[in-house]
């Protein structure tokens, strides 16, 4: 996406969103002015989004080689990468709230159809888990396919169209089925799922909530948890499309790495992430037009 056209998309929902924000902060008595810094919370997040897309590992070189040098034409002025190190927490609550406005767009839009999983959040090698100190005692230990990791797990559902529908953020530890509660809020459709969400109690409260829940059944279990159609079952062999969306956070997007050294910033980077992909032009996708004229043929 050009970078005119995203933070026109951005600075047009900061300026609907910000004046009831700082409204809200002073009725509060949590800031009694409104004071403009160097950058806006529109170029801060602008920043981030960039980092995010520009396929840099580390993001002190993309803002001292990249930003400040071939994106320097674009900001009236740039603070020092300290600096804005510093400020970057301020584009904190936008973020959140940009990134749940997009996720209700995609949700209300969808087929009442989607696909959840999770993946984990590593925030240092394993041989470093006893020293780390920077999330210790708010990080844990937890363990996924890949194994034993030290940090926090990220809950994602996704639409046929490989849109962002809702997230949760956990530690490392807990079990994937303990937020699927948030993750189904305001969904009622069918929702497709590994082995690792196979529970009764948990299929028949989704039930009552109208969201019907498919999984694969585990070895001489019985297939209650199993499609009951043909078109079920195709759309349950597309679960891939969930990985490749996380291959694409994790691969292209950078959505872990360990060099955090602050906690708030830490979450602005997984939030920019998120972000970032919900507005990539290009995302998997299942084309149900196929599935759905064979289907009632």
């Amino acid at each position: 996406m050009d970078i005119v056209e995203l933070y026109v998309i951005i600075d047009d929902f900061c300026q609907k969103f910000m004046p009831k924000y700082i409204k809200l902060l002073k009725h509060k008595e949590v800031t009694s002015r409104n004071r403009r810094g160097i950058l806006n919370i529109s170029e801060i997040i602008l920043i981030n989004l960039l980092f995010t897309q520009s396929g840099y590992k580390y993001f002190k070189w993309f803002y001292v080689n990249e930003l400040m040098t071939e994106y320097k034409a674009y900001f009236k002025r740039l603070p020092s990468y300290n600096r804005f190190v510093e400020i970057m927490p301020r584009s904190l609550p936008v973020l959140f709230r940009l990134l749940n406005y997009v996720m209700y767009h995609a949700r209300r839009n969808g087929f009442n159809i989607e696909y959840v999983d999770s993946t984990k959040i590593a925030v240092c090698h394993n041989k470093r888990t006893n020293n780390h100190k920077l999330f210790s005692g708010i990080a844990n230990i937890g363990k996924s396919t890949m194994g034993w990791f030290f940090g926090f797990k990220l809950h994602i559902t996704c639409d046929t169209s490989g849109n962002l529908t809702s997230m949760a953020f956990t530690k490392g530890n807990t079990d994937d089925r303990t937020p699927m509660l948030k993750l189904i809020k305001g969904f009622t459709g069918k929702m497709f799922a590994d082995k690792g969400y196979i529970s009764a109690k948990l299929a028949q409260q989704l039930q009552d909530l109208g969201i019907t829940l498919i999984t694969p059944p585990k070895k001489n279990m019985k297939s209650r948890f199993m499609p009951v159609n043909f078109f079920d079952v195709i759309l349950h062999k597309k679960r891939s499309i969930i990985e490749s969306v996380i291959n694409i956070l994790k691969g292209k997007l950078q959505l872990c790495h360990t060099r955090h050294r602050s906690i708030y910033n830490f979450v602005v980077h997984i939030v920019s992430v998120l972000v970032g992909y919900q507005l990539l032009c290009k995302k998997p996708k299942i084309r149900l037009e196929n599935y759905m004229v064979s289907q009632f043929a």
